[in-house]
């Protein structure tokens, strides 16, 4: 037993210290071949969601507090056609509101009041004219604020030479 002679040899790292693993995980990560398939994978993924998003139609969008008002109704007892009900209720609401705005911007316009609500429904239906309203809103914001914009600077000018000391 004596004349064994115990020796070290070597010391397996990975072994006594697993978290090593981690620093060879981050050498293979920054790989830039691995990077540009991670890059690619991403734009399939986006461009996957944009086309998917134009397969279905704006009625079939969830409708605010969607989520809430199918727990409310499952817990309630309620059932799966009760809250198809009560969902479709609720996106005609938001159509018919979204139609009054269309025509409250005159983005739709007709000489008869009539058929300029139906015009304006259909419109609604299918999420026409968004980046219009936006605009009209926009632009409509932006005139409200342009005359306190320009009473400011001379608000500013006037506090400024009150302001300044005396020389």
């Amino acid at each position: 037993m004596a004349d064994e002679s115990q020796s070290l040899r070597g010391i397996n790292w990975r072994e006594a210290f697993p978290f090593t693993h981690l620093f060879r995980a981050f050498r293979i990560a920054v790989h830039p071949s691995k990077l540009i398939l991670g890059l690619i994978a991403l734009l399939a993924l986006y461009m996957g969601g944009r086309i998917l998003d134009h397969l279905w139609t704006p009625r079939s969008l969830a409708v605010p507090s969607e989520v809430y008002e199918y727990e409310h109704t499952v817990t309630s007892g309620g059932t799966s056609e009760q809250f198809d009900a009560d969902r479709l209720r609720l996106r005609d609401a938001i159509e018919s509101s979204y139609a009054d705005r269309l025509i409250a911007l005159e983005i739709v316009k007709d000489s008869d009041p009539v058929k300029q609500k139906k015009i304006a429904l259909a419109a609604a239906e299918s999420g026409e004219h968004l980046g219009e309203v936006k605009a009209k809103i926009l632009k409509k914001r932006a005139d409200n604020v342009a005359p306190g914009r320009q009473r400011f600077p001379r608000r500013q000018a006037r506090r400024g030479k009150d302001q300044r000391p005396e020389r």
